[in-house]
């Protein structure tokens, strides 16, 4: 392991622990030209973030111009303010960049890709996320596409007509969907 990602995972053991806020200003470094820098956006958008870093990352993304970039701005922005501006964007930009959501690519440990959890709670209210979710549930295989299945079975139980109507607006056959269906 290197000894950035150690760093990265003793900021964030600090950070757990009660420590000061410029851990969080320390990891939020590691957001800009670091190779783990969609770990640094996953761990900040654990953590309480102080107004001014808040500001700061709001002003960045304004600037951002890397789509994939913005989606993980859109993701932390998205999960630390609640506010629909943020969710939004990170559905619409989710849907653009699929293939990065199909695998977990970050160093954070979890069984799916971090950012998955946000459009599967999504998905229960917002159609948007939930046509996101299908398409995801399309080319996901091993821990997305078991989690991704869950899901689907959760949302089928609570509304199967929209599950169906929106399945079929993402292009996700029947046959398709009655695999994503089957919740192991």
């Amino acid at each position: 392991m290197s000894p950035k990602k150690y760093i990265l995972g003793a900021m964030l053991l600090f950070s757990l622990a009660g420590c000061s806020a410029t851990l969080t200003q320390d990891i939020y470094s590691h957001t800009q030209a670091d190779d783990d820098a969609v770990t640094a956006f996953v761990a900040l958008s654990n953590m309480a973030l102080e107004d001014d870093l808040l500001l700061a990352i709001e002003k960045d993304y304004a600037k951002e111009q890397d789509p994939l970039r913005k989606l993980w701005f859109e993701y932390l922005l998205a999960k630390r303010t609640q506010q629909q501006n943020y969710m939004n964007a990170f559905v619409a930009n989710a849907e653009i960049h699929l293939n990065f959501l199909a695998t977990n690519n970050t160093q954070w440990v979890s069984i799916a890709h971090p950012m998955l959890e946000l459009i599967q709670t999504y998905s229960y209210t917002d159609d948007k996320a939930l046509l996101v979710l299908l398409k995801l549930g399309a080319i996901s295989d091993g821990a997305n596409a078991n989690v991704i299945s869950s899901t689907l079975v959760n949302l089928y139980q609570i509304n199967g007509e929209r599950v169906k109507r929106l399945a079929s607006g993402a292009g996700v056959g029947e046959a398709t969907l009655s695999i994503l269906l089957e919740d192991e």
